[in-house]
């Protein structure tokens, strides 16, 4: 899928998605938290480039494998996701508080978050 935004970017979404059913008290957080980093992806990451990707897989068994990846400038060099005093990725950890998840945060070729929690 093929998106545009206000800056004249081209914006490539590629989905590996499957069916997940939530409880509201999961799907709520879940979704904030998606929204929260797309929200950065599209602010942040695609500075001074005309075409980007970004990448979301949902995976679902007995925990929810989430990933969201990017092809754009990445994190600064050593920047810690969990000592951030940002509002995003203050708000990222609060909602994984709610799903008793866990994240990792890679910085290469891009920026990808991995999110897991049990369903």
């Amino acid at each position: 899928m093929e998106e545009g935004n206000e800056k004249g970017i081209s914006l490539n979404l590629s989905l590996n998605v499957s069916d997940i059913l939530l409880p509201m008290n999961k799907a709520l957080p879940f979704c904030l938290m998606v929204n929260e980093i797309l929200s950065n992806c599209s602010r942040h990451a695609f500075t001074g480039k005309l075409t980007s990707d970004i990448s979301i897989a949902f995976k679902s068994k007995v925990i929810i494998l989430s990933e969201v990846s990017d092809n754009g400038k990445g994190l600064p060099k050593n920047f810690d996701w969990e000592r951030s005093n940002t509002f995003g990725f203050r708000l990222i950890q609060k909602l994984l508080v709610q799903l008793k998840g866990a994240a990792t945060v890679t910085s290469e070729k891009g920026c990808k978050m991995m999110v897991t929690f049990p369903s």
